[in-house]
């Protein structure tokens, strides 16, 4: 029919059955503006009366693409999202269905009014949780709201036409499987508080993140800047030194999944720099959280004696006190102890000499007699 004009589309007697008009289109979708009117006929002339005039609308069906949508592929995958790129046909617009754990078995019918989204789950629902995900023009979307380690489907086809018009190519869907990775942290580690710093090594306890374990990475004087790279497994050793030289210095000096922390081999007066990164690993996969990360640095001690294993519960003038001395860091050849007791204030600008001895090991110490009670006395 001619389009630009308006047409009789049907007329009849009002008391044969009606029958249907079908206004076709091989161009695409045309929308038709249709009136229905009751008729009085007016014998020996070409007039006629109507009244109760009813309007409605038809659109037609667009055309179906000839062309489907082929090479789906997946990259950029991670615990939660994946990015599917794909080469068009040759219509208008292309939609995707998701399916988790099972094969895309539904798919949309023509003149449907669906909604897409890219976060699985929110687009329209076509039965068996098979999700659209994508409807549009383009030919890429990054599919997220996805789990970890799970196995999703994908179907792509071809449509022309809109809301109320749509019309797609259902022969042979462009598909595809990809499987998520293991989820990456969301959470740095919050700290590393140091419960010892002697000059040759760091004792401390690490405040976790909320992966299932933890890297620390060292590096001597400057601060760590080495990024690790998912699915890679550095070799460890807590002997700073020992480990890989990752560049600059760098070496991976732990993977530990508690709180606990300890380096070796340090050198006396010098300051380390450390870097913690949290992962998840499972099914042989490991993925590092390296947006964000933990960087702390701390300085060793110089030469050190430690006096440890006291054995006094109460002292008093002329009390004997038994106790073990231990020593830390480079000291010079043969060198002299002194075993000091400080003024009731625990200064020791004149300290009482107690002892003087040449060897580091169990040592006995009497208080002296003009010993008053304080308790800030220091050894």
């Amino acid at each position: 029919v001619d389009t630009s004009a308006p047409f009789i589309a049907y007329f009849d007697d009002y008391d044969e059955i009606p029958k249907p008009i079908i206004a076709t289109n091989s161009a695409g979708a045309l929308t038709f503006r249709f009136q229905t009117s009751e008729y009085d006929f007016i014998e020996d002339s070409d007039f006629y009366r109507g009244w109760e005039a009813q309007l409605f609308c038809a659109t037609t069906l667009a055309s179906e693409p000839t062309i489907q949508v082929s090479d789906l592929e997946g990259t950029a995958v991670t615990g939660s999202s994946v990015t599917l790129s794909f080469k068009t046909g040759n219509a208008t617009g292309r939609m995707i269905i998701a399916s988790e754990e099972y094969a895309v078995t539904k798919f949309p019918v023509d003149y449907a009014a669906l909604s897409a989204s890219a976060t699985f789950g929110e687009g329209t629902n076509l039965g068996n949780n098979n999700y659209i995900v994508y409807s549009g023009s383009g030919e890429s979307v990054t599919v997220t709201g996805l789990k970890s380690l799970k196995r999703y489907h994908f179907a792509a086809l071809e449509y022309n036409g809109g809301e109320g018009s749509i019309n797609f190519l259902l022969d042979d869907p462009a598909s595809l499987t990809d499987t998520t990775r293991v989820a990456e942290p969301t959470l740095p580690a919050e700290g590393l508080t140091f419960t010892d710093v002697g000059p040759n090594s760091l004792t401390g306890n690490i405040i976790e993140g909320n992966g299932n374990g933890r890297i620390v990475f060292a590096r001597k004087g400057a601060e760590v800047t080495f990024v690790p790279q998912d699915d890679v497994v550095y070799l460890t050793d807590y002997n700073f030194g020992k480990s890989t030289d990752l560049g600059d210095g760098t070496y991976a000096v732990r993977y530990t999944s508690q709180e606990y922390f300890y380096l070796a081999e340090l050198e006396e007066s010098t300051e380390y720099f450390l870097r913690i990164y949290e992962y998840n690993s499972d099914q042989g996969q490991i993925d590092y959280l390296t947006s964000e990360s933990l960087s702390i640095s701390q300085e060793t001690t110089g030469a050190k004696l430690t006096l440890f294993n006291i054995s006094a519960d109460e002292v008093c003038p002329g009390t004997q006190i038994n106790f073990e001395v231990s020593k830390s860091g480079t000291f010079p050849e043969n060198p002299t102890f002194e075993i000091q007791l400080s003024d009731a204030q625990g200064d020791f600008s004149s300290p009482v000499i107690l002892l003087e001895l040449s060897y580091i090991g169990f040592v006995t110490i009497t208080i002296p007699n003009n010993f008053s009670g304080s308790e800030n006395y220091k050894i």
